[in-house]
């Protein structure tokens, strides 16, 4: 889920968001000792979720302005002389 998604929740949406992030990420725990087939790229894509969840709920209720991170600069390639 992207940020900017979940930044336009409410305080409550983010915590049930978070409480339902955590109970899927415990039953795919199950799911993997009984050794059922599922995709396992899910584990990393609940747990980004949830961390990106707690920072905006926590800077909401903080009130800290929103950062948007800014792309970097594309550095110029140096040019080679000849010596």
């Amino acid at each position: 889920m992207k940020m900017e998604d979940i930044r336009a929740k409410s305080q409550d949406e983010l915590k049930d968001m978070i409480l339902s992030s955590k109970r899927e990420l415990f039953n795919l725990r199950f799911q993997q000792a009984a050794s059922e087939s599922f995709n396992t790229n899910r584990f990393g894509e609940l747990r980004r979720d949830i961390a990106r969840a707690k920072t905006a709920l926590t800077q909401k209720i903080n009130g800290e302005p929103v950062k948007v991170a800014k792309k970097p600069a594309k550095a110029k390639a140096a040019k080679k002389t000849n010596a």
